[in-house]
């Protein structure tokens, strides 16, 4: 059977996206304003080093705030690239080592010299605009903080923190999405009520629920209605479904949860918009296929998509950002899709799976190719076409010593293909974080196989 192959889109418009029309950007990317992503750091004090992603998103003339210092070499290096800010723009909360989970935005908002500096960098602007990771109370709170120090309007992108917190809740958003006519896998949403209070009868429910949708498929997914780094999210066959069904009611946090038909998946896209407060367009600004380990969780992200469904999923995605624009809220909204082949027809299909409503992982080396990409055609190079980012295991404790061992495969200004580390903080936790540019995906990803072997 043949089939059209796929569409190439671009990445282009991301970073046009977050222009601030005059006022100064101030970039504060704190992922533990998730609450469950805080609850996550005590397992994985690594997170801490998050925030430094936003470097990605910064020109020379951005604030960025991160919770600790950023080796100035690897400042340098992006330096080199033409992307990132200068040092002398990066405003770190703290100079020592922070306890795991520590907030940044609630760290700033309580310092005044720090509030004074971030005044200091953004003049003589008229305005700042705050470009969170997601917006919540506490962006609302910093925002205010600001303001008052810097006697500027200060501006969250992101929108409405409740339309944001309705919007992160898988069993929330699915029948919005049924009743749009956006392709949902077969399943439904069992109330588990308070963990504390949890009713015997809720596992006897879900078990039949799990049952019900393996049958059709072989396998169900269950999907907390929010949730961290793949934690929340269980692969179970019918023989599966009662310790499954236990464990979950005896352990998950969420008060509700989504069971699907588990379908197999030949991809797993990410479409990026961007939506402009309302009545303004929204638009897509970049789409990567997931790379995602056996239990499907997030290992990183391949431009560009492979996908055969896009135009589908492109308009699936904009009724959905069409909605939540009607809703309140602004800024990058994340949509995860799964493609597949019918059974039946033995066509090619999509269907969504969630919303991210803020900043997610594809963000980061989506800016930072278009970034290369304008500094290179300034200096008149050939563009990068394609990418492949992950994180991985090392031995390897410091941006010194990674510099050292991976340099040879380090992309130069100019080069058709190369590596560039992400994330250093990650480094002293034993784990690296890379991506692979190059004029095709499997020239990404080979030397980005390279470069894992050198870690």
């Amino acid at each position: 059977m043949s089939e059209d192959p796929a569409p190439h889109l671009p990445a282009t418009g991301l970073l046009d996206s977050l222009r601030a029309d005059g006022a100064a950007r101030v970039f504060v990317h704190d992922i533990f304003s998730h609450e469950y992503m805080a609850r996550a750091a005590r397992d994985h004090p690594e997170l801490n080093a998050r925030q430094e992603r936003a470097l990605l998103l910064a020109n020379g003339t951005d604030v960025v705030c991160v919770l600790e210092p950023v080796d100035r070499a690897y400042l340098g290096l992006l330096a080199e690239l033409g992307i990132g800010p200068g040092p002398e723009r990066v405003v770190t909360a703290s100079e020592a080592r922070l306890p795991s989970g520590s907030r940044l935005t609630t760290l700033l908002a309580a310092d005044a010299a720090r509030l004074a500096r971030i005044g200091e960098l953004v003049a003589p602007a008229i305005a700042v605009e705050l470009h969170p990771f997601i917006s919540t109370w506490r962006e609302a709170a910093l925002a205010r903080a600001l303001s008052a120090s810097a006697g500027l309007p200060v501006r969250v992108r992101g929108g409405d923190p409740e339309v944001v917190e309705r919007a992160d809740h898988k069993h929330l958003v699915r029948p919005r999405a049924e009743a749009m006519g956006v392709p949902v896998a077969d399943g439904e949403i069992v109330s588990l009520g308070s963990r504390t209070r949890r009713e015997p009868s809720v596992t006897a429910v879900l078990e039949r629920a799990i049952r019900r949708l393996a049958a059709a498929t072989g396998r169900a997914i269950v999907k907390g209605s929010r949730g961290a780094l793949g934690t929340m999210t269980r692969l179970a066959g019918p023989d599966e479904a009662a310790p499954i069904a236990r464990e979950i009611c005896e352990s998950w946090e969420n008060e509700a949860c989504v069971v699907e038909s588990f379908l197999e998946l030949t991809l797993s896209p990410n479409v990026m918009m961007h939506v402009a407060p309302a009545p303004g367009p929204v638009r897509c600004v970049g789409v990567t296929d997931q790379r995602l380990d056996p239990g499907l969780a997030h290992r990183g992200n391949v431009f560009p998509s492979a996908a055969r469904t896009l135009e589908a999923m492109l308009e699936s995605a904009t009724r959905l950002s069409r909605w939540l624009q009607s809703e309140g809220f602004d800024g990058l909204a994340g949509f995860d899709f799964g493609e597949y082949r019918d059974p039946a027809s033995g066509r090619l299909r999509h269907f969504f799976v969630e919303v991210n409503p803020r900043v997610n992982a594809s963000v980061y080396p989506l800016a930072m190719l278009e970034g290369l990409n304008r500094a290179r055609s300034r200096a008149g190079h050939p563009p990068l076409a394609a990418f492949v980012s992950g994180t991985d295991a090392t031995a390897l404790r410091s941006f010194a010593e990674l510099r050292h061992a991976c340099s040879p495969l380090f992309l130069r200004p100019g080069g058709p293909a190369g590596v560039v580390p992400y994330v250093t903080g990650y480094l002293p936790h034993g784990k690296a974080a890379l991506v692979a540019f190059g004029r095709s995906p499997e020239e990404a990803e080979d030397l980005r196989a390279r470069a894992v072997e050198l870690l």
